[in-house]
């Protein structure tokens, strides 16, 4: 079995993501590595050991700013992904990716409520359209949510794995590379909860989603050890 790491890749620029970090290291027995470009830069990431698949995590930053690191970590994925090595972009890093591919991302039309306006903030249901990635076409996850932009549009490459009512295009795929892309939060745990959506969900609702979402983790990381 290949010892290259799986690469997490945080975008965070305000507080580091280290407990979804630590909860998916310690669920698996393999190496993990470990990056911020947001915050410490690219060189990390460009000079580390070959890895195994990438993980991006999320974002209070936008891909539509075009900061520079947003630019190079796009360019960076795109051809690690082209090199057949397997990305899953998760929340940002789902959109980054689909517009790295010649998707867009917008502010979503969809309003929740005066207060709320666009921002969507709890949880949801997403349903499987297709089998990939471990997934069979006509399952559901629940996953955790915090985003007020999603892709609204996908190039012809890109297939539409899964949906919600709230969001078309809540899981994606590549037509020919190792590439998974998903605007939910499977990556969230407790602390996610409590930073991000404190008050908004009952404890069943919690413990059910993060089922959901460590479901959606496990069909990734399995299709890495088995096939990468």
């Amino acid at each position: 079995m290949s010892k290259k790491p799986i690469c997490i890749i945080d975008c965070a620029v305000k507080e580091k993501s280290l407990d979804s970090y630590e909860w998916i290291k310690n669920n698996y027995n393999h190496p993990f590595d470990y990056h911020v470009p947001s915050m410490e830069g690219m060189t990390s990431l460009r000079e580390s050991d070959a890895a195994r698949a990438y993980i991006i995590f999320g974002s209070d930053s936008s891909v539509n700013d075009r900061l520079p690191w947003q630019v190079a970590l796009a360019d960076f994925m795109k051809s690690q992904c082209q090199n057949r090595i397997p990305v899953m972009g998760i929340c940002f890093g789902h959109q980054l990716m689909a517009d790295a591919f010649g998707g867009k991302v917008e502010t979503s039309k969809v309003k929740r409520s005066s207060e709320l306006k666009n921002t969507f903030l709890g949880h949801r249901e997403i349903k499987i359209l297709k089998d990939s990635f471990g997934f069979k076409a006509g399952e559901s996850y629940k996953v955790f949510k915090a985003h007020s932009q999603e892709v609204t549009l996908i190039s012809d490459e890109i297939i539409h794995l899964g949906t919600s009512d709230e969001c078309l295009y809540d899981v994606l795929t590549h037509r020919e590379l190792p590439y998974l892309g998903l605007q939910g939060h499977p990556e969230a745990h407790m602390e996610f909860v409590t930073r991000e959506l404190a008050g908004l969900l009952s404890e069943r609702e919690i413990s059910e989603t993060i089922a959901g979402g460590e479901k959606i983790i496990n069909n990734f990381i399995q299709f890495v050890l088995k096939n990468h």
